[in-house]
């Protein structure tokens, strides 16, 4: 068994593999000049390599991807490779941002950095407000939103969600609806994250006339995929000053181009695609992969295998 590693990996991370599968022969070259030969050698990949390469190498049986978001491996479906993604390994992080920058917008941090950066005393009460009795609203309800779910109490916050299945309602949410109960949604809350897939059923899900239903002085929160949303509808709402403020990590167009509007919309933090890292993340990944090598050794059905059908 060829197995190929092209990640940074953790220290002893290569003694742990050859423990897991002492038969197979390892190959761990991160750079991409020497990819299109590494693939022709390997049957397993650990990485996250162009899908077009992995494409028209039937040799590759399974390729163990670092994302949770798989919508560039789509020209793979059907094919000879099982993908499998690291599912479940950023959605702590990404909960992390997300109540961060609801406390930023809350506390007024955008107003007080600025005026820090102008050496400005401005006490100011007005401008911080109090989360608690807010409505946060989630668009999704999978791993991410359950991790809001439980921040979301100890800030006093009254949390609804709508997710693509019907679902009994759990008991941290007070109100959870299909999709067809996302305008209430939108209507109704006072923060509302967007953590869903990206796929042919919820790309533009947030369109303009979405946008529109916004409560008004609300704020946004993108940490799913850009072509999710209407970012020109967006924009528009911040500037004419009906929103009470955006943060995004994601965009239709990444990396954002220098000349980009969003750079200085309006009461907005811009994060470059970053919610779920962290320093310690090729460890996570790591672990993903090494408990899922266990299971391609034994034979055993693998973990977070990428359904296609589904698109996530």
């Amino acid at each position: 068994m060829n197995i190929l590693l092209h990640r940074p990996l953790p220290a002893d991370a290569l003694e742990t593999l050859r423990r897991i599968a002492p038969m197979a022969e390892f190959r761990h070259d991160p750079k991409s000049d020497t990819l299109p030969g590494n693939l022709d050698w390997a049957e397993v990949v650990f990485g996250n390599p162009p899908a077009a390469l992995v494409r028209d190498r039937p040799n590759i049986r399974w390729l163990q991807i670092v994302s949770s978001g798989f919508d560039e491996y789509a020209s793979l479906a059907g094919k000879f490779v099982t993908v499998t993604t690291a599912h479940g390994v950023h959605a702590a992080c990404i909960g992390q941002q997300v109540i961060m920058s609801m406390l930023m917008f809350a506390r007024g941090q955008l107003h007080f950095g600025e005026c820090q950066r102008q050496a400005k005393w401005d006490r100011n009460p007005a401008i911080p407000f109090s989360l608690s009795g807010q409505t946060l609203g989630l668009v999704g309800y999978g791993l991410i939103g359950q991790e809001l779910a439980r921040f979301a109490p100890l800030l006093g916050l009254r949390t609804i969600a709508v997710k693509r299945t019907s679902a009994r309602c759990p008991s941290e949410l007070n109100r959870l609806d299909d999709l067809a109960g996302l305008d209430a949604l939108l209507q109704a809350s006072h923060h509302v994250v967007v953590t869903l897939p990206l796929t042919p059923e919820t790309k533009n899900l947030i369109d303009a006339r979405r946008v529109a239903l916004l409560k008004a002085g609300s704020y946004f929160y993108n940490v799913a995929r850009g072509g999710l949303v209407d970012e020109s509808a967006l924009l528009d709402r911040l500037r004419d000053g009906s929103l009470g403020g955006a943060a995004l990590d994601v965009f239709a167009q990444e990396p954002l181009a220098p000349t980009s509007p969003w750079w200085s919309a309006p009461r907005t933090l811009v994060f470059p695609h970053i919610a779920g890292h962290h320093r310690d993340l090729s460890t996570d990944t790591f672990n993903v992969f090494a408990a899922n090598l266990t299971r391609y050794v034994a034979g055993r059905p693998l973990d977070n295998i990428a359904d296609f059908s589904r698109g996530y």
